[in-house]
């Protein structure tokens, strides 16, 4: 793993992390609900609808530049996390 956000979001555990094999994961409650591989050079977005209480649905989103090197996690489309990959780690391209 290079780099990882991990938050809480109405008492749920959220991670989001750009991963060794190049991979962008969006997990809830250490359960995997997206994968998405990040292109060379490229962006990645990963994303979930869920339902938390009361049937009150929530988007929460992942994205990825590799370029800008910024992993953040939206809520509602609103930021609610951002951590910058090391340069090392961003133009380190995994096999495609």
């Amino acid at each position: 793993m290079t780099a990882r956000i991990d938050i809480q979001y109405e008492g749920r555990r959220i991670r989001c992390e750009v991963t060794a094999e190049g991979e962008l994961d969006l997990w809830l409650e250490g359960t995997l609900r997206k994968r998405r591989r990040i292109p060379a050079g490229g962006k990645a977005y990963v994303w979930t609808n869920v339902e938390l209480n009361w049937e009150v649905h929530h988007l929460i989103e992942g994205r990825y530049n590799r370029a800008s090197g910024w992993l953040e996690v939206f809520i509602h489309g609103r930021l609610e996390a951002r951590e910058r990959v090391s340069e090392r780690h961003r133009t380190s391209d995994s096999a495609d």
